[in-house]
């Protein structure tokens, strides 16, 4: 199994190994925001897939996404809006999430208009929907910063993201 280097996506992968559901494809409607704690809570997002043509919206986001990253994009899709020139890149990286129906953890580097890098890791993780046809219809996630210093006083703006790795992971 990939070695998490943060606290919150590891957490939430466990959360999300224990849901119950088709097998390796837990269901939206089992999570329950209570079990999956208030130190979590901030960090995690929520988006609906759409498959023909695929799209990708957000649907929640933790404050600590919004606020300390920069990233309020609720109600919104990966695309040029998002991500700018990398939501190509983005897109692809739900893409595979949705049709492998496999959790990806990937490290990304962001930057903000100042020119801030923020190392982070990210969980994707599947989940089916109302729909019982067997695909993923959701998207849970959650993202830790790796290089996180408080003492910087920028409000941190992310303009630009590029995806360094990504792993499949396996969770049989």
């Amino acid at each position: 199994m990939v070695k998490f280097s943060g606290k919150t996506t590891e957490k939430l992968m466990k959360y999300w190994l224990d849901l119950p559901g088709q097998p390796n494809l837990p269901n939206r409607s089992d999570i329950d925001p209570v079990s999956i704690g208030t130190k979590i809570l901030p960090h995690i997002f929520l988006c609906s897939v759409q498959l023909d043509p695929f799209e990708v919206y957000f649907r929640l986001q933790g404050t600590f996404i919004n606020d300390l990253l920069g990233q309020n994009f609720k109600g919104k899709k990966v695309g040029p809006e998002t991500f700018g020139d990398d939501a190509d890149d983005i897109l692809e990286l739900y893409k595979r999430v949705s049709e492998d129906q496999r959790p990806i953890l990937s490290r990304e580097l962001i930057k903000s208009a100042m020119g801030t890098e923020r190392l982070i890791e990210v969980i994707h993780l599947p989940l089916a929907g109302e729909r019982k046809d067997g695909n993923v219809q959701f998207i849970l996630g959650a993202i830790d910063v790796l290089n996180w210093d408080r003492s910087q006083s920028e409000t941190f703006v992310s303009r630009h993201w590029v995806i360094q790795t990504t792993n499949a992971l396996d969770f049989q």
